[in-house]
């Protein structure tokens, strides 16, 4: 059987996640990064959808 060390003594509090490859973290960033500013347009588009709509609705 093999045992793995599932304890977090050994990682930096402000690195949760230890992936032990720098670049492959930056690259996951990087992504998240992207994701949440896709998020914050999608959901300004909707708002500017949503007013418009209230201010000419359909017949």
């Amino acid at each position: 059987m093999i045992k793995t060390n599932t304890t977090t003594s050994s990682m930096n509090s402000e690195d949760p996640i230890n992936l032990g490859d720098k670049l492959r973290y930056k690259d996951l960033t990087d992504k998240i990064i992207s994701l949440e500013t896709t998020v914050a347009e999608m959901k300004e588009m909707m708002k500017q959808t949503m007013e418009l709509s209230r201010s000419h609705p359909s017949t």
